[in-house]
């Protein structure tokens, strides 16, 4: 495992601010949630390669092995202008 890398539960917050250090991001998800974000926000940035995840802490050292991790890539930055350029444009032809 990378030194620098985090190791988190898969909670929304703590996903995006992790992934704002661009740092290697390993989440481990809490299955007994009801209505689990944790499952779907993983999946999704694991899938486009920003982090990898696990299901339990019974399969966090094999994990932790996984050449993935050592291998991806940085959020890129958000656009904070296009939300508030799109309600311009919205309110100026409504």
């Amino acid at each position: 495992m990378p030194s620098n890398t985090i190791l988190g539960h898969a909670g929304a917050g703590t996903v995006m601010e992790a992934l704002g250090l661009k740092k290697p991001l390993l989440v481990v998800i809490n299955l007994a949630l009801m209505n689990n974000h944790q499952v779907e926000l993983a999946e999704r940035l694991a899938v486009d390669g920003h982090l990898i995840y696990t299901h339990g802490t019974n399969a966090l050292a094999k994990t932790l092995l996984k050449p993935e991790l050592f291998q991806l890539k940085p959020l890129p930055k958000a656009n904070t202008t296009a939300f508030s350029r799109f309600m311009d444009n919205f309110l100026v032809e409504n």
